[in-house]
């Protein structure tokens, strides 16, 4: 047989611009920068100009506040500042979110300091704090490698195990602790207290006496001063300098705390305030990984935690600007993020709720004002890094306080005490535990209680019952048990029960109508154009109520059961005279053709006569004929 070379030309051009369009369209996917960039405009530019510069007025001051969080020098929240914005502009999908220090995160890695023996920079000022590093850069490269990873299997499933509300009581017990760990700092305690909730409050009643009442001065007043600017844009609506006030009230705040401690520093005051503040960027290094057990669980933790907050963001504003994220690309992007910026001193990052809805407010066009952000915070790092160490501690912690107390939503609560006090109890039991103990003892908990409300779900499947005449003169009556819920080992005692309750109940009296069928729905999925698999155990369950069925002399009809499923059930000999319909009317139809013929079923003795689907059933899987 002879091939026209042109004609194999023209077929492997036509494979090859297959293969290049398929390749483009995977590289988009991997870079959704790609996507935009084509079509990226002036006018694109000027709102991503004008986002990006009012973020990063409200990021700065926050990243040199939250670093003190994560017990790491203040220079060290600028550097998470810079490279996720960067980053996430060539892997995001979401065009608001801005990625960077949060006050999440940052609790949760000075939260592991000390499980590693670290001692916290609040703790003695002389200290080396290598070791902290450390551990901060070797959480972010590990709590990296664990999103890209379950980005690239497409396993993001795996953190839905912390349900909303038990991510809800876990930021409430981050607010708690947070504040309660700030306290000190904004009254000028120079004794050193626990960052645990508990500990904490008792270490600050018990050395109260080492506040400073000009500190705790100056701290009171900028939290007043801070809500008072808060309310501004609202008090005066469509007033663009009270907008601008309102948005920029926290680089206010450093900028009036700024003079007053550079003037009170002139004059001898001990105004507590950052030491020994190196300016510029750090150097790329390959993080020193520190060994340790706890340290993967940490990692995990942050991991989940970090992608939980940066998804529901990113969903929660998709939402409201009608556009669509990918979830698994997010869980790919906060990952390579984390991974890269661990190389340049970076601590784990993740997207910011307040920043992000700053940044959709300034009319943000698409990822590039990351772009002007990391500019920004670049210039802060070489040019206002000498101004730092005149930032006192106490307005740092005036700007954490009223961020952290925000976050939790009070509504929730009341919702599910009304609603579903099930999973209020499953929310809030972490939120204590997280208070007594620390934040990752929490999120173990919660994990465990959102997994065991699930399971208890399971295998407690609503059963529905329902006693209906059959056709005929005899008065017989037909039993419709419909269980709605995957029925699997968990539910067996609670399905068996109920199954064999039903017989015994509608067959026991004498003076009643007999029970002469059992029509066993296994739940919504065959109604819903779906069909149910059984597993061992379920099968079983089954085999032991059809012989109960069997000794009363009681058909027995499964409904919605897929074909292998039919099959496997088929071959067990509690199941000869079990049928098998898919659906309840298919189910009834057979009823009342056995009982118009006469042939009521009677299972002392096999019944040739009646129709039985397993025959057609096994004739159907042998010639792969649709049903």
């Amino acid at each position: 047989m002879c091939v026209d070379p042109n004609s194999a030309d023209e077929e492997n051009g036509t494979k090859l611009k297959r293969y290049s369009c398929s390749m483009k369209v995977e590289t988009s996917k991997c870079f959704p920068i790609l996507q935009w960039l084509p079509r990226y405009s002036l006018e694109d530019a000027r709102g991503d100009a004008v986002a990006g510069l009012t973020v990063a007025l409200l990021l700065v001051p926050q990243a040199l506040a939250y670093a003190s969080l994560a017990s790491l020098p203040y220079p060290y929240g600028l550097y998470a500042g810079y490279i996720g914005p960067l980053v996430y502009c060539f892997l995001g999908t979401a065009k608001d979110i801005t990625v960077g220090p949060t006050a999440i995160m940052s609790t949760l890695v000075g939260a592991a300091a000390p499980m590693q023996g670290c001692v916290s920079i609040d703790e003695d000022m002389n200290e080396n704090y290598d070791d902290c590093i450390d551990i901060a850069l070797s959480l972010t490269f590990l709590s990296g490698c664990f999103q890209l990873l379950l980005g690239a299997l497409g396993a993001g499933f795996v953190v839905e195990f912390i349900s909303n509300t038990v991510l809800e009581g876990f930021i409430a017990a981050a607010a708690l602790s947070i504040t309660v760990e700030q306290l000190p700092k904004l009254i000028g305690m120079t004794d050193h207290c626990r960052h645990t909730f508990t500990g904490g409050i008792i270490d600050m009643v018990s050395k109260i006496d080492s506040a400073s009442l000009s500190v705790a001065g100056v701290g009171v007043c900028s939290l007043l001063l801070l809500e008072a600017m808060k309310r501004a844009k609202p008090t005066f609506p469509g007033n663009s300098i009270a907008a601008a006030v309102s948005l920029g009230r926290n680089a206010i705040i450093v900028v009036i705390t700024f003079c007053v401690c550079y003037i009170g520093t002139e004059q001898g005051w001990d105004i507590p305030r950052p030491e020994n503040i190196v300016s510029g960027l750090p150097a790329p290094g390959i993080p020193d990984f520190k060994k340790d057990a706890r340290l993967a669980v940490s990692a995990v933790i942050i991991g989940c935690i970090g992608f939980l907050e940066n998804i529901a963001i990113a969903k929660s504003f998709a939402k409201t600007n009608n556009y669509k994220v990918d979830g698994s690309q997010e869980l790919i992007a906060i990952g390579g993020i984390n991974i890269l910026s661990s190389f340049f001193s970076s601590y784990p990052v993740t997207g910011s709720f307040s920043r992000t809805a700053v940044n959709s407010s300034s009319g943000v066009r698409t990822p590039m004002g990351g772009m002007v952000t990391s500019g920004v915070v670049i210039f802060a790092l070489y040019v206002l890094t000498p101004l730092i160490q005149y930032i006192p501690k106490t307005a740092l912690a005036a700007i954490i306080i009223p961020a952290v107390l925000t976050m939790p939503k009070l509504d929730i609560p009341l919702e599910l005490w009304r609603n579903m006090p099930v999973e209020l109890f499953g929310a809030y039991i972490p939120t204590f535990v997280a208070c007594l103990w620390s934040l990752e003892y929490g999120i173990l908990v919660g994990c465990g209680c959102s997994v065991l409300t699930v399971l208890y779900r399971i295998s407690q499947p609503h059963i529905e019952v329902q006693v209906l005449p059959a056709v005929g003169e005899g008065g017989d009556r037909i039993c419709v048990v419909t269980i709605e819920g995957h029925t699997s080992f968990l539910s067996r005692t609670a399905v068996q029960a109920r199954l064999e309750g039903c017989v015994d109940d509608f067959s026991g009296d004498p003076d009643a109508p007999p029970l002469v069928a059992l029509i066993i729905d296994i739940g919504l999925a065959s109604r819903c154009g779906r069909t149910a698999q059984l597993d061992f155990t379920s099968i079983e369950m089954f085999g032991e109520v059809a012989d109960k069925c069997q000794a009363k002399n009681i058909s027995v009809t499964i409904v919605g059961a897929v074909e292998i499923t039919q099959l496997n059930l088929s071959h067990a000999a509690s199941f000869n005279h079990v049928k098998f319909a898919a659906t309840m009317g298919e189910a009834k139809d057979d009823l009342a053709m056995d009982d118009l013929a006469g042939h009521r079923p009677h299972l002392d003795t096999p019944n040739t006569e009646s129709k039985d689907l397993r025959e057609p059933l096994l004739t159907r899987i042998a010639s792969n004929q649709p049903r």
